[in-house]
């Protein structure tokens, strides 16, 4: 990872990656086109929801990806 990062193509803080099955489980759209939208990073941003089912995960999906 941090040849990644000094590569360019991670950054220090960003969203950390997801396992294909989750991300194609994902009904919102606007989900999937944020996780695509930005590079991964070596931390994640902080947040401290614990999300229970896939519609709560979607939800502090897209707040998540508010904070880049």
């Amino acid at each position: 990872m941090l040849v990644n990062y000094l590569r360019g193509d991670m950054k220090l803080v960003g969203v950390r990656t997801t396992q294909q099955t989750l991300f194609l489980n994902f009904t919102e759209k606007r989900v999937q086109e944020r996780r695509i939208k930005y590079k991964p990073g070596l931390v994640p941003p902080f947040y401290a929801d614990m999300p229970a089912d896939l519609e709560a995960i979607q939800a502090s999906e897209l707040n998540y990806s508010r904070s880049f």
